[in-house]
């Protein structure tokens, strides 16, 4: 899932399951932080960060998937309501981690730019 020059490849990877490259991504956010020296009191909040962001990158990809399918093939009207059913599951799937990942959002961003005006110091 990553290149040779350790950027990562937001596409999802066949022959890797989808849950398996969620964690990775999980993983991949969680250690970027800790390198950074995030303090352990942090931890919950970037347990919630990880989580939710790799989910709604997983998501999204599901959305994608759900549009390019709506899209690119006919349909009858029950297969339309099929669809439709999917992306709104989607879109709840998608809601509920927005409305966690907020708050530690917010609060490691403060720490952020704590950090970036305590070393300008």
């Amino acid at each position: 899932m990553t290149n040779t020059n350790n950027e990562y490849n937001f596409e999802l990877q066949p022959g890797f399951s989808k849950p398996r490259q969620v964690a990775e991504l999980a993983h991949r956010i969680l250690v970027k932080f800790k390198e950074m020296e995030l303090p352990d009191d942090f931890d919950q909040q970037l347990a919630v960060l990880c989580t939710d962001l790799s989910d709604c990158w997983s998501a999204s990809k599901d959305l994608e998937n759900k549009l390019k399918i709506l899209l690119n093939e006919d349909h009858g009207w029950d297969s339309i309501g099929e669809i439709l059913v999917d992306i709104r599951s989607i879109i709840d799937h998608l809601d509920r981690h927005v409305k966690s990942v907020k708050k530690p959002i917010n609060m490691i961003t403060n720490f952020s730019y704590s950090e970036s005006e305590r070393k300008k110091l």
